[in-house]
């Protein structure tokens, strides 16, 4: 008797370890599918950034040309100018900054990153064209 009652015991314990397995298994599906996801949106955000870099470079080069055709300017202008324009805050490393700007609703410091304040979500307009490409 004692032996049957072992028996079932073993069995319900065998049964709760299996849904509990089949529970963590479903878990680590469903957060390996929005890893999936995930990993697909940063891929596709990341092949429209290439592909923005490549129009941005081609016009550039082409930008560069005409000047250098029509206003005959050389590359040891061009490269002094980017030079300048590097050390605009202070620092030679590649990139332009902008200084701090506020938003002109709020009155807050808006991101060097966003278009839009993360405060009150006012959307810059009106911006030239090299202002809103280094915002």
């Amino acid at each position: 008797m004692w032996q049957l009652s072992l028996l079932k015991s073993t069995f319900m314990l065998g049964l709760l370890y299996d849904l509990q397995q089949n529970a963590r298994i479903a878990d680590a599906e469903a957060a390996a599918g929005q890893s999936k996801n995930k990993t697909e949106r940063v891929a596709q955000n990341l092949q429209d950034l290439e592909e923005r870099i490549d129009k941005l470079s081609l016009l550039n080069y082409a930008l560069w040309t005409l000047l250098e055709e029509k206003v005959g300017l050389t590359e040891a202008e061009l490269l002094a100018r980017v030079q300048e324009l590097d050390l605009k805050d202070g620092k030679l490393d590649g990139r332009v900054s902008g200084g701090v700007v506020n938003c002109p609703h709020c009155d807050r410091p808006l991101s060097q990153r966003r278009r839009k304040c993360l405060y009150c979500g006012y959307e810059l307009h009106g911006e030239g064209g090299f202002e809103s490409v280094v915002r």
